[in-house]
Order: C-alpha cells, then sequence, then structure tokens
C-alpha cells in the first residue's frame, strides 16, 4: 500500500509541475486543444441568412480543453462547419486574430470561477459558403489553476509530513505504527507491531 501511495504522490507531484507552468502561462497566452467529432449528440443551432431565422439540429461537435486567464475550461460545443482532427492553438492574450475552432471556444474559455452550464456564443460565427450566421449552444466545466493547485498539492504534502514522521520514530526508537516507546523490545507492548530493526 506505501508503494502505491508513493507512486500516486510522485504522479501527482509532477501534475503539479505541469499545472503550475501552465497557470502562469495562462495569464499571457490563450491556449486550447480541441477534437472534432462528426457524430456528436444532436444540437439545436439557431442560424439566419438575413432575412429569417430557423432552428437546425447540428451533430458535429468540438470537445476540448481551454487554458486562459488562471481558468482551465473544458468545453463542448455544436460546430456545424466540422474541422480535421485535432487542433490545437497558443496565441497571446492580446491578439485579436483568432478564427475556427479557437474563435469558437472563447466565450466558453472566458468564464471564471468553479462553474459549470451551458450557454449560446455571443459572437455569431459567419459561414461565408452558405451565407449563414451560426449562433452555437456550448457546455463548459471551468476550474481556476489555484484550485488544482491544491488539490494537486495535497498528496506530495502528506506524503512528505508522512516520511519525516516514520523517520522521527526511527531515531527516537519509537514503534513505527503507533509511535509508542519500545524501550529495546522488538515488539511494540502498544500495538504488538513487531520492529523491523
Amino acid at each position: 500500500m506505501r508503494v502505491l501511495w508513493t507512486i500516486f504522490s510522485a504522479i501527482c507531484f509532477l501534475l503539479l509541475i505541469a499545472a503550475c507552468f501552465f497557470g502562469a502561462r495562462s495569464i499571457f497566452y490563450y491556449e486550447g486543444i480541441s477534437r472534432f467529432t462528426p457524430n456528436g449528440k444532436p444540437r439545436m443551432v439557431a442560424a439566419s441568412d438575413g432575412a429569417k431565422t430557423e432552428e437546425i439540429e447540428v451533430r458535429k461537435q468540438s470537445d476540448g480543453l481551454v487554458s486562459y486567464k488562471g481558468h482551465l475550461v473544458y468545453v463542448s460545443i455544436a460546430n456545424p462547419l466540422g474541422a480535421t482532427g485535432t487542433d490545437v492553438w497558443s496565441h497571446p492574450i492580446d491578439d485579436t486574430a483568432i478564427n475556427g475552432t479557437k474563435a469558437l471556444m472563447f466565450d466558453a474559455g472566458a468564464k471564471g470561477g468553479i462553474t459549470y452550464g451551458s450557454g449560446v456564443n455571443k459572437n455569431a460565427l459567419i459561414d461565408t459558403t452558405l451565407h449563414w450566421s451560426w449562433k452555437l449552444p456550448y457546455d463548459y466545466v471551468t476550474v481556476p489553476y489555484w484550485f488544482i493547485i491544491v488539490l494537486l498539492a495535497l498528496p506530495p504534502y502528506l506524503w512528505i509530513s508522512n516520511y519525516r514522521l516514520l523517520a522521527r520514530r526511527e531515531r527516537e526508537g519509537r514503534c513505527m505504527k503507533c509511535g509508542h516507546e519500545l524501550k529495546g523490545a522488538s515488539k511494540c507492548p502498544n500495538c504488538g507491531k513487531v520492529s523491523e530493526s
């Protein structure tokens, strides 16, 4: 059990380093990764050609993670125009030339706090070939990086605290399990654990 806890703590420590890195980058960059799915769950979208507006069922969608201004956001958005496979991006925060899937996910990516929900993108997606202006629905879950960092820091902190406690007990000649003083005995009089030394 102790080996599994050590492995888990080490993995959390590596993820902690990654979360600190991406959390710091999110202050200066709008970054993300998305995957296009041609057969996603059906969603209703509002489309307008200027003269009329109608609801259309769309099965295509893009799902991905967005890192923006100290938050990590999962987004699932209707994507009627399609895409190709996986899209990865990294743009400076003040870069206004954002297009494609990264532009679709921007509204949801700008959410803050620990929240989840759904919405419709504020800026219409313009399809120049079909002359449609789309209002696309999305679902999102957002978590601030500080919350992720605190959660990931707990297992390594507990592992280090436990290691220090066991080292102190060994140095003071106490039982490794309950901390009772052994006084040279090979077996703990309190819990019955046999001393390994």
